[in-house]
């Protein structure tokens, strides 16, 4: 039935996704060489390095020059390049779905299906995803469960980033920006101000080498609020501001590399970063139609009162505290790499920490009364939370890779995991107005607070073997044992920690993969493999406490079972092509519906079962030495839910302050979140040498077809973002100076969207801007 339903999906679709790049291993890591076709690409997508069509997988690889030209400055833009992959993003916080396995589930002690990989460190934290890439290398999307080498929350894929590692060439480069936001549609004009870059090389000749990376982007904001010039000097003095979405993002990386033999380097590397940005969003508080302000409408008491709120992208109105998101991360680890005789033995240990403060205007409208009448409190939807989130990690991990032993080598390793995972909620209102008494102090008074944190403890075994049966025919077989605990405590209102009911759970994950050469550097593969994603305890909520008369039980590991068949070639200096069809058994899928206190409390469950399928290609073609084209595209015509009965669901009635809370629906045959039909990328550069200069030029296209966001299904959006970029370095010289233009269309799809207790809450993404990038290299 599943080969039946691949081969269907197969031949009644004909698509074509190009992408790709040119690297090279050499002993000190992955390193890109020049941006030359005839080179082949080599990914470590099986823990060791390997041309792409030798992988039995689906993988999207992008390099530096692909992801700069393309105008993609940290990981949120990769969706434009890699097919299939949607990112949205709720404030802070960074969650990808890759083929329609993805999750909408954020609290603590939670994380992405899609396993985030920096330098070969997990990144667990959702704060911690936006990460920006001054001195990236390659970065490789593993398409499908990657449970038996990746393990835990590698249910949909892996996104592993690389980032360059310092060496015996003295090499940099600086990159210094400036643009604006041109105040397109209802957006307003803005500046972009950006400056980065790295600098690499040799302390010691062949024994020691440094780099250092840096970032610093700041933008004063696109967003317009629209409540600011109706309201009274006091109001815009203590939370006024007619401007939003601004950014600021800063980073620094240090690396340090010891090589004291030939077989033996030791690389120590740490980081710091702080992202800031209000995020601002437009919240829809009235059900059915966006309402104008200012407006009149009914409490929930049935008294009448006045309120704003923005009505098109890009505007926003709030009474709250200035709607704002801060993450602070600092991170470490160490890399010690041992050539032996019969293969490489590499220990990585880490640590990282990430703190996100977020404050947060519930229903994302302004009202005088929640600021100049007393005891109108949460009524009228007078409720901002304010939350922090902190993540500590804790990993070691030992890999060995073994040489060929004739027709037969084998990858194995064993890692551990701790981390902890704190949640504090405060959610307030204005009950007794905010300026009592002609005081200009601001009264803000907490409501409902709670906090919960959460300890996961998991390790890993795995290994796989790789056995060539004949010169053309290739198995590969692996297996992967899981185990890991979670415990948790929450008190409410500042009282006791109570316990809350754990989590333990163990999972064996295999992969078995079948390759067949069918010509030089042309295979025919099928993949056979299954993930899983960590179980939840629920926080927040005192359903969830081991003392509770009728505890809830809490959310199962989410599993998954996939099937994939693929084809993969490869032609020196014409093209690369890759076409893959897949099926996925996707059982207890995580699902969160936002429910009270301004949607803090969290309705956490598992869906009963799912089934996916599709199609992926890419690849590459040179029209000439100077013009090339990269596209690509993905298919998913069936992401559904097979039985989901009892999803709860926030339901809006039609009066704001009156959301109906925890009502109960049947999703069954409702499609997944965040999982367009399909999505494509395509781009075409040209790149020439003249007696006077390098001329290069680069247009970029990516769509997306609708997606929706939440059980709901009462907003959707589609995406079509087009950008174009033209270069230009004189002569002999080191220097490249670049004018660029990102969301020609101005395009206003909406990158997250949140259904709480007060309104519906959107967020759309960046407005058309354009600017000029000049790069020194050395």
């Amino acid at each position: 039935m599943v080969i039946r339903k691949l081969l269907v999906c197969a031949s009644s679709i004909a698509i074509a996704h190009m992408s790709g790049g040119a690297f090279a291993q050499d002993a000190a890591g992955i390193s890109p060489l020049a941006a030359s076709p005839s080179e082949d690409i080599i990914v470590t997508a099986q823990r060791r390095a390997q041309r792409l069509e030798d992988v039995p997988l689906t993988v999207a690889v992008q390099s530096a020059e692909q992801l700069s030209r393309a105008g993609v400055v940290d990981s949120r833009g990769l969706q434009q390049l890699t097919p299939g992959l949607i990112f949205q993003q709720q404030s802070s916080f960074l969650n990808p779905s890759l083929r329609g396995v993805s999750t909408t589930v954020v609290t603590a002690g939670a994380e992405n299906p899609i396993a985030l990989y920096l330098d070969n460190v997990y990144v667990a934290s959702f704060a911690g995803s936006i990460l920006s890439l001054p001195d990236v290398q390659q970065i490789e999307v593993l398409k499908g469960p990657q449970g038996t080498l990746f393990g835990r929350n590698a249910t949909g894929g892996a996104i592993r980033v690389f980032t360059k590692e310092p060496g015996n060439e003295t090499e940099g480069k600086i990159d210094v920006t400036g643009g604006f936001y041109d105040g397109a549609g209802s957006s307003r004009s803005a500046y972009i101000l950006g400056f980065n870059g790295f600098v690499s090389g040799p302390i010691a000749t062949d024994k020691v080498a440094a780099s250092v990376a840096f970032s610093y982007r700041k933008s004063n904001g696109y967003g317009r609020n629209v409540a600011y010039a109706q309201v009274s000097p006091s109001i815009q003095n203590a939370f006024g501001n007619d401007r939003t979405m601004f950014l600021e993002d800063k980073l620094i990386r240090g690396k340090l590399k010891f090589t004291p033999t030939d077989s033996l380097d030791v690389l120590l590397t740490a980081y710091w970063n702080e992202w800031e940005s209000d995020r601002s969003q437009m919240g829809l508080v009235q059900f059915g139609g966006t309402a104008t302000g200012p407006a009149r409408m009914n409490d929930a008491n049935g008294n009448p009162y006045n309120y704003i709120v923005g009505t098109r992208p890009w505007q926003n109105a709030y009474d709250a505290h200035r709607p704002n998101a801060k993450v602070a991360g600092r991170g470490a680890s160490m890399r010690a790499r041992w050539e032996t005789g019969i293969g490489e033995l590499t220990s990585t240990t880490a640590w990282s920490r990430a703190r996100s403060k977020e404050w947060v205007d519930s229903d994302n409208s302004y009202s005088p009364e929640c600021l100049e009448i007393a005891n109108v409190g949460a009524g009228v939807g007078c409720v901002a939370p304010f939350d922090t989130l902190l993540d500590k990690t804790f990993q070691q991990e030992l890999l060995f890779s073994s040489q060929e032993f004739g027709r037969f080598s084998f990858v194995a390793g064993a890692n551990y995991y701790k981390a902890t995972s704190t949640v504090d909620v405060r959610v307030s209102d204005f009950a007794t107005g905010a300026f009592p008494a002609g005081d200009l102090s601001v009264n803000y008074p907490s409501i409902f607070t709670y906090r919960t944190a959460i300890k996961t403890k998991a390790i890993g075994l795995f290994a796989e073997g790789t056995f060539k049966v004949t010169d053309k025919f290739t198995a590969i077989a692996g297996m992967r044992y899981s185990d890991e605990k979670k415990t948790g405590t929450t008190s409410f209102f500042g009282g006791p920690n109570d316990p809350l009911i754990p989590v333990k759970g163990d999972a064996w994950t295999p992969r078995v993969s079948l390759i067949y050469e069918i010509g030089d550097r042309t295979n025919l593969y099928a993949t056979w493999s299954k993930g899983f994603k960590s179980g939840l305890i629920p926080g927040g909520n005192a359903s969830y406490l081991q003392s509770s008369p009728n505890p809830l039980p809490s959310v199962r590991p989410e599993k998954i079972t996939a099937y994939e068949v693929g084809f993969k070639t490869a032609r020196a200096g014409a093209y690369t092509f890759n076409l893959s069809a897949f099926y996925y058994d996707y059982t207890d899928v995580q699902v969160q519906a936002s429910l009270g206190a301004g949607g803090t409390i969290l309705a956490i469950q598992n869906a009963a079962s799912a089934t996916i399928y599709g199609l992926d290609a890419e690849g590459t073609v040179n029209l000439s030495p100077d013009f090339k084209i990269r596209a690509g595209a993905s298919y998913i015509p069936r992401a559904r839910y097979d039985q989901f009965p009892g999803a709860q669901v926030a339901l809006p009635p039609g009066n704001y302050g009156g959301f109906v809370n925890g009502q109960l629906v049947d999703l069954k045959n409702k499609r997944l979140f965040k999982t367009p039909k399909f999505t494509g990328n395509i781009s075409l550069s040209y790149d020439h040498e003249y007696s006077w200069g390098k001329l290069d030029s680069t247009v970029t296209a990516y769509y997306a077809s609708r997606q929706y966001f939440d059980p709901t299904y009462i907003f959707s959006t589609d995406e079509f973002k087009l950008g174009a970029e033209i270069g230009f370095s004189p002569a002999n010289s080191p220097f490249r100076l670049a004018l660029w233009a990102r969301n020609l269309t101005n395009d206003d799809a909406y990158v997250s969207y949140q259904l709480t207790s007060n309104a519906s809450v959107l967020s759309p993404g960046e407005p058309r801007s354009i600017g000029l990038t000049g790069t020194m290299r050395f």
